[in-house]
């Protein structure tokens, strides 16, 4: 579907750039249409010179939307509504979600289209107050709650289960990186709950609903996964297919591995394509919500190719399957895998 809408507005662009060229007047006004949504920057991943930034730069940050053109919120005029099967309904402002306890938290985002060895994925320091705080302003919940059905500006919708309510770092993000969320981030809020893929991290924050029953969300009516839980990655982040280190030459390896809130015990690296797997040295941990990076001495020991692979173990010592999954309907599987020739 995202793809679709892009090749539309990729159309619409070489026809402004062709048959609407000389009415000045109708290319100005494409120009400014395309200008008006988020087709210059949705859905593109990390540039390589901020893959290895352990906290992403705002501007560098992953975004995906299903919209063509995001919603801009008037924080004057919003408000979140908590309701369902709690105490007392409560409509909130902003400024109540300010004057309640702040935590923040460095959380890796990765959008559940990230195929192998992808850069839809990015890390940012996240402020706001824990959701459990959120929903505790309507008062008690109703022990009969199952879900969380939650809402946004712009038609968004999907559910969680109760219990994300207690997981520490699950939180109404309110600021990133030091700032008030950008718009194409969700301003003035949004849901975030470590070790769920973007879909679950909901912008536009308008609503939620606390509820005994399930409410199939937007991306899951498409058939993709609903616990969204992230899948264990990891990828070269300093070489890539077609890459030529210089054989005897010492080279370090760099990439990163991420595993959601299981983290990441250890990562492995192989010149031939996981027949043999080398230790590769971890960076220290930045958040228990974040991804892991590494480094790995290589010196290929004559000219010729080689095949590389990297794999990661998560915290629970489960090893990173080998086998191909493409990203739907559960997100992406296997080693990132190419071949370089050492010279």
């Amino acid at each position: 579907v995202e793809e679709e809408r892009r090749r539309f507005l990729g159309g619409l662009l070489t026809l402004g750039g062709g048959t609407l060229l000389g009415a000045g007047g109708l290319a100005a006004s494409l120009r400014s249409f395309t200008g008006a949504t988020n087709y210059d920057y949705e859905g593109h991943g990390v540039a390589t010179e901020h893959l290895l930034d352990a906290i992403t730069p705002t501007g560098a940050h992953y975004v995906v939307s299903k919209n063509l053109i995001d919603p801009t919120v008037n924080i004057g005029l919003w408000r979140l509504e908590v309701r369902g099967l709690v105490e007392r309904p409560a409509t909130v402002t902003i400024d109540d979600l300010r004057r309640l306890p702040q935590q923040e938290e460095i959380v890796t985002l990765e959008c559940i289209a990230n195929g192998v060895g992808g850069s839809l994925m990015s890390t940012a320091r996240w402020r706001g107050p824990r959701l459990a705080d959120v929903v505790g302003l309507a008062g008690r919940t109703d022990p009969r709650a199952t879900f969380l059905i939650v809402s946004a500006v712009d038609g968004y919708y999907d559910s969680l289960p109760a219990s994300v309510v207690d997981d520490p770092g699950t939180m109404v993000a309110l600021e990133m990186n030091g700032a008030p969320l950008p718009h194409r981030h969700g301003h003035p809020a949004r849901i975030l709950i470590p070790g769920r893929y973007g879909e679950k991290n909901m912008k536009w924050l308008s609503g939620i609903e606390v509820a005994d029953h399930d409410h199939t969300g937007f991306y899951q009516r498409q058939g993709w996964s609903e616990s969204a839980v992230v899948r264990t990655f990891s990828r070269f982040d300093n070489l890539e297919a077609g890459s030529r280190p210089t054989a005897g030459q010492a080279f370090e390896v760099r990439g990163h591995a991420y595993a959601g809130t299981r983290g990441i015990r250890s990562v492995q690296v192989s010149t031939d394509s996981g027949a043999t797997w080398s230790e590769a040295d971890l960076d220290a941990q930045v958040s228990p919500y974040a991804w892991r990076f590494f480094r790995w001495t290589w010196t290929p020991p004559a000219p010729g190719r080689y095949r590389m692979a990297v794999r990661a173990v998560d915290g629970t010592g489960a090893v990173q399957p080998d086998r191909y999954e493409d990203i739907v309907p559960r997100g992406a599987s296997g080693y990132h895998r190419f071949d370089v020739d050492a010279r």
